[in-house]
C-alpha cells in the first residue's frame, strides 16, 4: 500500500522574527523516516503563515514510521524558529 499525495494544511503564529525587516520568510519541510519528502512554498515577510498544499510523493504506508514537519526560514545560518 502507498501514498501518492499529501495535502499540507498547517500554520504557526507569532513566529520569531529572522530578518533585519522584523519579518521571517518561513517554509515547511515534510519528512517521513527523517528522509525529506518535500517542502511548501516560502511565505514571504510574516510571523504568522499559513499554508494549504499538495505535495505528490509515492512511498509504503508505515503506521510506526516517524512523521514529522519541521520549520523553516529560507536565511542561511537561521534556520530553525
Amino acid at each position: 500500500q502507498t501514498i501518492e499525495s499529501i495535502r499540507i494544511t498547517i500554520g504557526a503564529n507569532n513566529l520569531a522574527a529572522k530578518d533585519l525587516n522584523g519579518f521571517s520568510d518561513p517554509y515547511c519541510v515534510v519528512k517521513h523516516d527523517n528522509l525529506e519528502l518535500g517542502r511548501t512554498k516560502t511565505k514571504r515577510k510574516t510571523l504568522n503563515p499559513r499554508w494549504i498544499e499538495e505535495i505528490s510523493i509515492t512511498l509504503p504506508i508505515d503506521e510506526h514510521a516517524d512523521k514529522t514537519a519541521d520549520l523553516l526560514s529560507n536565511k542561511v545560518n537561521k534556520s530553525h524558529f
